[in-house]
C-alpha cells in the first residue's frame, strides 16, 4: 500500500517538475532570466524540510515503542505462565494448555498485520476470556492463599492488558492533514524545483529525476517505519521473541 502511494506520488512529481519547467522556459523567453520569487521558493522548501525533520522523528519514536510494547508483553507472558505454577495442581494442566493456545494466537495476530477485527484477535479475545474465568474457579479459599491469587492475578493482568495497548498504538499516527500537508508540499516543491531550472538542459533532465525519487524515498521510509505491521520495516525480530517464548513452554 504504502509502495502504491508513493510511487502516485513520485509520478506526479515527476509531473510537476516538467510542467515547472516548461513554465520557466516561457518565462525566460518573455522577460529574460529572472530571480523573482526565489524566497519563496526558499521558504517552502525550508518548511518542507522542517515538516520531513519532524515526520521522520516522529515515526522512529513510535516504531521504537511499537518494539517496546512487544518486548514488555513477551516478558509479561512469560511471568503470567509460570505464575500458574502457584495454583492448585489439578487446574494447572489445562490452564496452561489454554494459556499456549493464547500464546499462539498473539503469534498468528502479529503475522496478519494485527487487524482487530481478524480471526486471530477475536480468538486472542475469547482465550483471555477463558483463561482469566478458569484461573478464578481454581483458585478459590482455601486452596489457593491470598498471597498466590495476587501473584497470578496481577501477572494475568500485566499480559492481558497488552491488546488494550497495542490497539492505542496503533491509532498513536499523526492527524492525516499532517501527511495531506506533507505530500502536498513535496510537490508544490517540485513544481517550484522545475520553475527554477528553464529549458531542458542535462542539469535540467537530472532534477526530473533527481528530485522526485529522493523525495518519494524519503516518504516512503516514513510511511513504512510509521506502519510498522503493513510495510517492508517490520518487527519481524521481536515476533521471533514471541515465537521463542511459545517453544520453550
Amino acid at each position: 500500500m504504502t509502495l502504491t502511494i508513493v510511487g502516485a506520488q513520485c509520478g506526479a512529481m515527476i509531473g510537476l517538475v516538467l510542467l515547472g519547467m516548461r513554465f520557466a522556459a516561457r518565462r525566460t523567453a518573455k522577460y529574460g532570466d529572472t530571480k523573482a520569487g526565489r524566497v519563496v521558493e526558499t521558504a517552502v522548501f525550508s518548511v518542507l524540510g522542517l515538516l520531513l525533520t519532524f515526520s521522520f522523528y516522529g515515526a522512529l519514536s513510535r516504531f521504537d515503542e511499537h518494539r517496546k510494547i512487544l518486548g514488555d508483553e513477551v516478558s509479561a507472558l512469560d511471568t503470567a505462565y509460570h505464575r500458574l505454577d502457584l495454583l492448585p495442581a489439578r487446574s494447572q494442566a489445562d490452564l496452561k494448555a489454554l494459556f499456549r493456545t493464547y500464546v499462539d494466537s498473539r503469534i498468528d495476530l502479529y503475522g496478519t498485520g494485527v487487524d482487530p477485527n481478524s480471526f486471530a484477535a477475536v480468538w486472542s479475545a475469547t482465550l483471555r476470556e477463558k483463561i482469566w474465568h478458569k484461573a478464578v474457579d481454581a483458585c478459590q479459599a482455601p486452596a489457593c492463599p491470598a498471597s498466590s491469587a495476587t501473584l497470578v492475578f496481577g501477572a494475568l493482568n500485566t499480559a492481558f492488558g497488552f491488546p488494550s495497548e497495542q490497539a492505542v498504538m496503533r491509532q498513536m499516527h499523526p492527524p492525516r492533514v499532517v501527511f495531506v500537508l506533507l505530500f502536498g508540499l513535496a510537490l508544490l516543491c517540485a513544481f517550484l524545483a522545475g520553475l527554477d531550472n528553464p529549458g531542458y538542459r542535462l542539469r535540467s533532465k537530472f532534477l526530473v529525476v533527481v528530485y522526485p525519487i529522493t523525495m518519494s524515498a524519503i516518504l516512503w521510509t516514513i510511511l513504512d517505519v510509521e506502519f510498522p505491521r503493513i510495510g517492508v520495516f517490520r518487527l519481524g525480530a521481536f515476533d521471533q521473541l514471541l515465537v521463542s517464548l511459545r517453544a520453550s513452554m
